[in-house]
């Protein structure tokens, strides 16, 4: 029976080395460093390129934005969640997908009724209209 947890696994807590790999705790900082840091530039670029106006048009800088995106998020799924290629990775990948999904339906739930809040409470021309022809004393 496996008794190491997740935390044991990936190395961030003290104990014995990890047998497949030899490393200890402190190798990992190292990784979160360079991941903080890969964040960071990251998210200033994308700053940089809309807060100074970049000279290009509007597909493309979204365009870019959306790279920078996917970008953050494939360091973010490397140097934080520690995802790689091993059978370890596939639960918590799978517990990711599901993540992912719950998101995307809040996120597009929230988008659908934004765009569609306007349609629902406003009245028509005609409706306005009506209503204040209804209206005594004005």
């Amino acid at each position: 029976m496996n008794t190491r947890t997740y935390f044991e696994e990936i190395g961030a807590l003290p104990g014995e080395p990890d047998a497949a790999s030899g490393s200890r705790p402190h190798a990992l900082w190292p990784m979160y460093l360079s991941g903080f840091i890969l964040s960071l530039v990251l998210t200033f670029a994308a700053y940089a390129l809309v807060a100074y106006h970049a000279p290009a048009s509007v597909p493309i800088l979204t365009l870019a934005l959306v790279v920078l995106a996917f970008v953050q998020f494939l360091v973010q799924l490397v140097f934080f969640f520690h995802l790689k290629i091993e059978k370890a990775a596939y639960e918590r990948l799978t517990v990711l997908g599901i993540s992912v999904v719950l998101v995307a339906i809040l996120v597009g739930g929230s988008i659908w009724i934004i765009f569609t809040l306007n349609g629902r409470t406003m009245p028509t021309l005609e409706q306005q209209i009506q209503y204040v022809n209804s209206q005594s004393g004005i």
